[in-house]
């Protein structure tokens, strides 16, 4: 933001930056926001919140930022850039080194991939990807985490007849991945502490093969609802 304007930021009101910074995000990494509608809301709350001056100093930054957008350069800290606190960047470079920092914080603020978990207990990978692919979908394994596929062109996933029939549920890898490290076995009693929607609860009793006794537990009594359905649907 210093590159837009002729003074310090610290000499700008607080409401006034807010403005700019919540302008700036929108223009810079919205797609469904026109830049003149991100530009004139700006200016009305610069107007209602603090004088006519300040809406003039927003209209003048957001229209340059329009402008040059594309020759803007980038902060040079990797906290500011990727929008990380800067005790968290320290503790990620401590976990991934330096040559991997970026990277990380990079895919940290990328759109994730959807994923689904196979319902090993109705259904195999291969048929799964194989009605998905049938029904106009891209499905392709997960690289490291077994019965685990990343899913595109789906539309809306609970219309498909896999899913109705329960063979696959939606849930991240590093999800499943928790679960996995759980190391559940049929027969065990295990508590899911914070289980809504209930893909964790899913994911132990597909491990335990559905045998054993799952207590799944949420703060929020209408979340609970969620598991039942889920569970019923797969069986």
């Amino acid at each position: 933001m210093q590159q837009l304007l002729d003074r310090k930021l610290k000499r700008l009101q607080p409401v006034v930056l807010d403005i700019l910074r919540l302008g700036l995000y929108q223009i810079m990494f919205l797609d469904k926001v026109p830049e003149s509608a991100a530009v004139n809301e700006a200016v009305d709350q610069a107007k209602k919140y603090a004088n006519a001056s300040a809406a003039g100093l927003v209209n003048a930054v957001l229209r340059s930022a329009v402008r040059k957008k594309d020759e803007l350069e980038q902060p040079a800290d990797l906290s500011t850039k990727y929008s990380h606190p800067q005790m968290l960047v320290d503790l990620l470079r401590g976990y991934v080194g330096e040559e991997n920092l970026e990277a990380v914080l990079k895919a940290d603020n990328a759109v994730p991939e959807t994923v689904i978990q196979i319902n090993t207990l109705r259904a195999s990978g291969k048929q799964v990807q194989a009605a998905l692919t049938e029904a106009g979908a891209v499905c392709r394994e997960h690289p490291w985490m077994p019965d685990c596929y990343t899913v595109s062109g789906t539309g809306n996933l609970e219309r498909l007849e896999a899913y109705q029939k329960g063979w696959f549920y939606v849930q991240d890898a590093a999800s499943r991945l928790a679960v996995r490290c759980a190391q559940a076995k049929p027969g065990m009693s295990v508590l899911d502490a914070c289980a809504a929607p209930g893909g964790k609860s899913f994911a132990l009793a597909i491990d335990m093969r559905d045998q054993g006794r799952i207590r799944s537990a949420d703060i929020h009594r209408h979340k609970i609802t969620l598991i039942e359905k889920g569970a019923l649907r797969m069986g």
